[in-house]
């Protein structure tokens, strides 16, 4: 019988597959890339608020998020989930297991094949529960606007970029959410998602996301 590692290079060579993290010819995440995504949770905040985040948005794990995020990495969702769900825990036990996504423009989402924000909170709640926590995930953000990419964008203009895009649209309105993203870097987002929020008397308790850049 052929060896994974004689399995892999065929992969590789016939479908183009290749480890996300590091570009080795394997189906999925290599062992030594996956082992790299275990990392200890950053706790800290943004604009007040307590945000935590499944590792750094560097290396391995920068890598693998460009990879779901851009290039429909459909099959890095649970391992991300797993991420999303120690940040959550990382908040502490007196946060509300109340998840509200941030909202993604569709026609990134349709492009993509995935919205990444939405689809990790439901995977990461459906971890949490089968570990015994009643964990909701509650889509009410919406935008308004499509705002513009906020790669090359100044501190300042990622906020200007956002400002007043998002709605609440949910007939719930629970006391307490956990906003839920990908990435979490000027808070910009963030802000706004709290911005809307409270419009409609939702406290925002605070954030998790996959990872945060340390600076």
């Amino acid at each position: 019988m052929p060896s994974m590692k004689i399995l892999d290079s065929l992969s590789d060579l016939l479908l183009g597959a290749s480890c996300p993290g590091c570009g080795t010819a394997t189906f999925g995440l290599c062992a030594t890339c996956a082992a790299q995504l275990d990392q200890p949770v950053i706790v800290d905040s943004v604009n007040t608020v307590p945000v935590a985040a499944g590792g750094e948005y560097s290396g391995v794990l920068r890598q693998v998020v460009l990879v779901a995020k851009e290039r429909q990495g459909l099959y890095l969702l649970p391992k991300l989930a797993v991420l999303l769900s120690r940040a959550i825990l990382g908040l502490g036990s007196d946060f509300p297991l109340l998840l509200v996504p941030i909202p993604t423009q569709a026609k990134k989402v349709r492009q993509r094949g995935v919205d990444l924000p939405y689809d990790l909170a439901k995977l990461a709640a459906r971890r949490l529960r089968t570990h015994g926590l009643q964990t909701r995930v509650i889509p009410a953000l919406h935008l308004l606007t499509r705002p513009g990419d906020q790669t090359e964008l100044s501190y300042a203009e990622r906020f200007v970029n956002v400002k007043d895009s998002m709605v609440w649209r949910h007939s719930s309105r629970p006391d307490a959410v956990v906003i839920v993203d990908d990435l979490i870097t000027t808070g910009a987002t963030l802000a706004e998602a709290m911005r809307a929020c409270s419009q409609v008397g939702v406290n925002v308790a605070g954030a998790a996301c996959l990872a945060r850049p340390i600076r």
